[in-house]
């Protein structure tokens, strides 16, 4: 009680702040729920492809999708680019 005129604030110290206080893994933007690329939808669809089943004009069962994909051009530069990303 020696001076009464200064004014003590208790949010002063190193951390008492609420910008002290933000953790970057708090933040919204820190990580992503899906962290896939496109590229890897890709390659993911050409490999459940092997399991979904083709059906013909008759409703006929004649394999799967995974010829489909196969044959497909983009799969080579999906490929590619996969391979030159990682």
């Amino acid at each position: 009680m020696k001076n009464c005129n200064t004014i003590l604030s208790i949010h002063e110290g190193i951390g008492t702040t609420q910008k002290d206080r933000v953790k970057p893994a708090l933040q919204t933007n820190f990580f992503l729920l899906d962290e896939r690329n496109e590229s890897d939808f890709i390659l993911f669809v050409q490999k459940l492809s092997k399991y979904v089943k083709f059906y013909n004009e008759f409703n006929i069962t004649e394999g799967d999708w995974s010829v489909f994909f196969k044959k497909s051009p983009l799969r080579y530069l999906f490929i590619l680019l996969v391979g030159i990303l990682n």
